[in-house]
């Protein structure tokens, strides 16, 4: 698992994964996630989590799991 930097903005620690609910489309299940900051509400790129196997042609904020999400979030500008 992937340890989460602090908010590149005000430097909080006080951070949360976030998600909207899963969806299945074509026996394929989806879900958004991102970080947020609970100090001043800064979110991370949002990332689409994807069951299956990511084809190449797709974004770069296609993760399959919450440590993509995690290293959006670190390796950000």
């Amino acid at each position: 698992m992937s340890l989460l930097k602090p908010c590149p903005f005000c430097g909080s620690d006080s951070l949360k994964e976030q998600c909207n609910a899963a969806s299945e489309i074509y026996g394929v299940l989806y879900q958004s996630a991102w970080i947020e900051c609970l100090n001043c509400g800064a979110s991370g790129p949002m990332a689409e989590i994807i069951d299956s196997t990511i084809p190449e042609d797709y974004s770069n904020t296609t993760v399959k799991d919450y440590d993509g999400v995690r290293e959006l979030w670190n390796t950000r500008s």
